[in-house]
């Protein structure tokens, strides 16, 4: 793959970066630069998202670059880069990634309107459990728990039996 990407393949890139990120940061960066500077929103969405804390105005630049690219994810990550600054823009984005699919998105937005609307929260987090977010199953458990539903204890041996183990 070091080769490929040597030889400028883009995907080659933007994978090698993504590879080398816990071991190598500085390096990761510098191939999502290259990256960006080809066109990849792949590299943007990347290069976006692990400079959303120590440079958020490039971080908030990329991912709309990336968004106007229609780069999966981009919407979400977009949403919660911008979630502290403008919550109402951020609830907005969120909508739209999560309409679009992103089961992120959708866990997030279930977040935020949970204490306004349980029920239409409920629905998002099902609609993401059922993408696949074991995250959302447990989360699902948690409400359907407190709302009194033995579905809950059902939520939590899905996500148990879909969370994949972490080794350090």
């Amino acid at each position: 793959m070091e080769a490929a990407a040597r030889l400028g393949n883009v995907t080659a890139i933007v994978n090698l970066a993504v590879m080398v990120t816990d071991h190598d940061r500085e390096w990761a960066l510098e191939l999502l630069r290259a990256g960006v500077s080809a066109g990849s929103g792949r590299a943007m969405l990347y290069l976006g998202d692990m400079l959303s804390d120590i440079a958020p105005t490039e971080a908030e630049e990329l991912l709309r670059r990336a968004v106007a690219l229609r780069e999966p994810e981009s919407l979400g990550k977009l949403a919660s880069l911008l979630e502290r600054r403008d919550p109402d823009a951020a609830f907005a984005l969120y909508e739209e990634a999560a309409h679009d699919g992103d089961a992120q998105a959708m866990m997030h937005l279930a977040r935020l309107l949970l204490p306004s609307d349980r029920d239409a929260a409920i629905r998002w987090m099902r609609q993401a459990s059922a993408a696949g977010e074991y995250l959302a199953t447990h989360n699902l458990g948690v409400l359907l728990w407190e709302d009194g539903s033995r579905e809950g204890l059902e939520c939590f041996q899905r996500a148990s039996d879909a969370a994949t183990p972490v080794h350090p």
